[in-house]
């Protein structure tokens, strides 16, 4: 996806960004709280910089010239963001656009998340269960309300073949999208009210807040006590689930005994041996070298000079009240 480094983007929610908004859990790239933040904190960038969208972004003109000769389109790159005709807070920049304006195309390089799609079709919203990711299909709802378009193309390049999947826009799915935009921006952007956090927060709360300050806050006036309840309830629940995994676990291991695993209709269970690895100790080696040379001295001169402190990292404990 081209970027416009003319548009403001921490003035609209973004075609990309919608699903954070929309279905937090099925957002990989940001949540709720990082989209809030990109738009109030001055500073802030909302681009996801990671090897996988550079090399995407690398391959889009690629894809898309296969796209022309594949299916006969006649398509330009989108170089401008565009908001929505009523809705200014939304925003959309697609990939490509048909150059008579009747469509736009999406398309997506995929390396790891192949299980996700399913087999091509011309209305993704025909099948049983939705073929494509839900993240993909928000971007291309988004960006026909913006656009004012009636179809989308999402074109994914998986294993080195194009897989095309139809678009038709969806009114009711784009209203519920539109009006969880709508929320968003007026209950927590405008108004600078933080949304509540998700658990794929844990990563950017870490780096946001990474040292500790030595103080301890008290809760004089017991306000935590119920979200603490609720804390051990749902930890309590989470370790007998754990537990009865683990059992499943440990009847399948049985089952598979020395073998690589077994197989059936239903998939695969492996439970192979690692690869043998060699470790060298370097420390050792360098003591080894010390004591022949007769000089233990330099060793531990040595060791000293190239002895760095590592900042201390924050772990997360629950310690209950003395009774």
């Amino acid at each position: 996806m081209p970027f416009d480094s003319d548009f403001d983007r921490k003035t609209a929610i973004t075609a990309s960004e919608a699903v954070a908004v929309i279905f937090p859990k099925d957002s990989p790239w940001k949540t709720p709280m990082q989209v809030f933040e990109s738009k109030i904190a001055p500073g802030t960038s909302d681009n996801v910089d990671t090897m996988f969208t550079r090399l995407g972004n690398y391959l889009e003109p690629f894809i898309g010239a296969a796209c022309t000769q594949e299916y006969g389109w006649n398509l330009v790159e989108a170089t401008k963001t565009k908001r929505h005709p009523i809705y200014d807070f939304i925003a959309a920049t697609p990939d490509f656009l048909d150059a008579n304006g009747k469509f736009g195309v999406e398309v997506k390089a995929i390396f790891k998340t192949t299980q996700e799609w399913g087999d091509e079709t011309e209305n993704i919203w025909s099948a049983d269960e939705l073929p494509v990711p839900v993240r993909y299909a928000v971007q291309c709802v988004i960006n026909m309300a913006v656009h004012n378009v009636w179809r989308w193309e999402l074109v994914a390049l998986i294993d080195g073949k194009l897989h095309r999947y139809g678009v038709p826009r969806n009114l009711d799915y784009e209203s519920h999208c539109i009006k969880a935009l709508k929320e968003f921006w007026n209950d927590h952007v405008l108004a600078n009210v933080p949304p509540p956090v998700v658990k794929n927060d844990e990563n950017w709360l870490k780096k946001k807040f990474p040292n500790s300050s030595g103080v301890m806050i008290t809760d004089e006036k017991n306000e935590l006590k119920d979200l603490i309840g609720q804390y051990l309830q749902q930890r309590k629940q989470l370790e007998m689930l754990e537990a009865d995994v683990g059992a499943i676990r440990s009847q399948l291991i049985l089952m598979i005994r020395d073998a690589d695993g077994i197989s059936g209709d239903w998939g695969k269970v492996t439970y192979k041996s690692t690869k043998e690895t060699e470790k060298t100790d370097w420390d050792l080696v360098a003591l080894e070298l010390s004591m022949k040379l007769g000089n233990k001295e330099f060793y531990d001169e040595t060791v000293k000079r190239f002895t760095k402190k590592q900042p201390g990292s924050r772990r997360f404990l629950f310690t209950g009240a003395k009774k």
